[in-house]
């Protein structure tokens, strides 16, 4: 994955070699990370504004940045998690 998935990347140190595997290979994942980076940038544009709406969308972007965290966080153990496939058992 390219530079987009910064935010994502300076989320979770010493896993960007792993994001960019995972967002390679699983779409769903590249879409996480596009919204948190997007969620983390807007969350910077209204930190900077004088909207009498700032508060309300510092709070509804923060919060929406938690549950992408957590989702992509979800996606990066279960990544980790090596499936196995059942074998026929052998009959003697």
């Amino acid at each position: 994955m390219d530079d987009e998935a910064s935010a994502t990347k300076n989320a979770f140190p010493g896993k960007a070699s792993k994001i960019d595997r995972l967002a390679v290979r699983d779409e769903d994942f590249a879409d996480l990370c596009r919204d948190f980076d997007l969620a983390v940038s807007e969350h910077r544009s209204w930190s900077d504004s004088k909207a009498p709406e700032r508060g309300e969308r510092l709070s509804e972007y923060a919060t929406l940045i938690d549950e992408l965290k957590g989702e992509i966080e979800r996606a990066l153990v279960t990544a980790d998690v090596v499936h196995l496939k059942p074998h026929a058992s052998r009959r003697r």
